[in-house]
């Protein structure tokens, strides 16, 4: 029987990472980061509007399925992990200790001497979570149909853009800038939402870094919602507004019940405040709304300005 899958998309710093141990963290589920990111999907275009045919489809099906054979500890050992009823104590400490042993591998030699040891066999539920796949999501619902399960997480696009140039500036991303990807957004430009949005290719380079990012983050939510491929859209400043009562909304539709180890995450990722760029604690009504005080407001006003026509942004008007 084939089981039963969770997709979790959105756009990067956008809180798929938070969302993301809040499913691991069921006893039930089996998750894996990413892995869209080691298994490419690249044969799909990144705002995808084509109609596939049967041959296109069975591939992404394929491609998808090949993902649950991945061992590299960035997949299927990130941090934090959770005891899950389908293995023992004594699984779960090999899986804790070979995840230790191949996490610190990669640091000193750049390679994994020993892959994390995590028997997923009894799984009910493969969860996996993706910030390449949002323009894609019709056609892996069209690909998986009832198998899958998709949850959309969107960000105000004045947070999901702070926190981007905030980790730009801190060296995050490799000396990666977003804003600067002129291929990648003239892409994404050209497509039929992004012509709907009034977005133009050829204004992009007398456009702030603001306003081009603003345009991805319409392009990709609205591709994604107007697909109708989501089963749940989620409200990320709702969601660090009220934890629990979105969590117990989305379970619901999604099939997955509120059990005591997700209530306990929820509570510990929610009580502390780390500082680490990429942490799962955090105080999440504080993360959300720091934003407003620290962008300019120029900079918001722009951002306001050209997203007026944008369905996801009425997310948050």
């Amino acid at each position: 029987m084939k089981k039963q899958q969770i997709l979790l998309v959105g756009m990067p710093r956008s809180g798929t990472s938070w969302l993301a141990k809040i499913f691991d963290s069921h006893p039930d589920t089996a998750y894996f980061h990413e892995p869209d990111s080691s298994i490419k999907l690249n044969f799909l275009d990144l705002v995808e509007e084509r109609e596939l045919t049967n041959d296109d489809l069975d591939r992404v099906s394929r491609t998808i399925n090949s993902f649950w054979a991945n061992q590299e500890e960035r997949v299927i050992g990130s941090l934090p992990t959770f005891r899950k009823n389908y293995f023992s104590g004594a699984q779960y400490t090999i899986y804790r200790a070979s995840n230790i042993i191949s996490k610190y591998s990669v640091r000193a030699i750049g390679s994994q001497i020993l892959p994390p040891i995590r028997p997923i066999g009894d799984a009910n539920t493969l969860v996996w979570k993706s910030i390449e796949s949002l323009g894609r999501v019709a056609q892996i619902k069209q690909a998986l149909r009832e198998q899958i399960k998709i949850v959309q997480i969107v960000r105000h696009p004045g947070g999901q853009i702070y926190s981007t140039l905030t980790g730009e500036s801190k060296n995050k991303f490799g000396g990666y800038s977003a804003a600067e990807d002129f291929e990648l957004l003239r892409r994404i430009l050209n497509t039929s939402t992004a012509a709907q949005l009034g977005f133009d290719p050829d204004d992009l380079t007398a456009m702030s870094p603001v306003q081009r990012l603003a345009m991805k983050w319409a392009v990709y939510n609205d591709h994604a919602i107007s697909s109708r491929a989501c089963d749940v859209t989620v409200n990320y400043d709702a969601l660090c507004e009220s934890p629990l009562a979105v969590v117990e909304a989305v379970f619901a539709k999604i099939g997955l019940d509120v059990t005591d180890e997700v209530r306990q995450f929820l509570f510990r990722s929610t009580g502390e405040d780390q500082s680490r760029y990429y942490s799962v604690y955090k105080n999440p009504k504080a993360s959300s709304e720091k934003w407003r005080s620290q962008m300019a407001l120029a900079d918001q006003q722009e951002i306001a300005e050209l997203l007026k026509n944008s369905h996801a942004y009425r997310m948050f008007s």
